[in-house]
């Protein structure tokens, strides 16, 4: 007599079941899990709980998810985002150069801090959507070149843009920064 969880799954990747026995009572909590990901490419699509297109194309994205766009790619560099994503964070690091195009773009996280957005390296990250996200966009660490390019449809929203030394920012779009450094 009792209940058994051994044999309890989840519909989807990204969520751990937790159990806790009390006297009389059973709590299941079921609570997502934050992933680290890594941009693999088997197809453009960014999108949530849908295409595995993450960590070399065996991991679907849910909101809250760290991002990284780097050189481990194996697959596309143009990444199409027709819905809006909430990561914690977005990484755009290495020598590739990357595009962020569609109908979506990238906002805040809505139970965390405000989502960043990161770039450093050497290549160029050409951003045409509309991002709402407001954390910090930092282009470079001094000691590197990448270029960040707002194209004349893009939009980025952050409060505040940093460019670096060695950095580069082409602001053809809409930079709606509130205090850009």
């Amino acid at each position: 007599s009792g209940i058994n969880l051994a044999n309890f799954s989840l519909p989807s990747s990204g969520y751990s079941l937790s159990k806790t026995v009390d006297p009389g009572y059973i709590d299941v909590i079921v609570g997502n899990t934050q992933q680290n990901l890594f941009w693999s490419g088997g197809t453009s699509a960014w999108d949530v709980s849908t295409t595995a297109n993450w960590n070399s194309n065996a991991a679907k994205f849910n909101q809250d998810d760290i991002v990284t766009f780097d050189n481990s790619n194996a697959g596309t560099n143009s990444v199409t985002i027709n819905t809006t994503v909430q990561p914690a964070s977005v990484s755009v690091n290495g020598s590739r150069n990357y595009s962020f195009s569609g109908s979506g773009g990238i906002a805040n996280y809505t139970s965390g801090p405000a989502t960043a957005l990161t770039q450093t390296g050497t290549g160029i990250l050409t951003v045409s959507t509309v991002n709402t996200y407001t954390g910090a966009t930092t282009i470079g660490t001094g000691i590197d070149s990448p270029t960040l390019t707002l194209s004349d449809t893009g939009r980025i929203a952050s409060t505040s843009v940093v460019v670096n030394a060695g950095a580069t920012a082409n602001i053809n779009g809409l930079l709606t920064a509130a205090t850009p450094a």
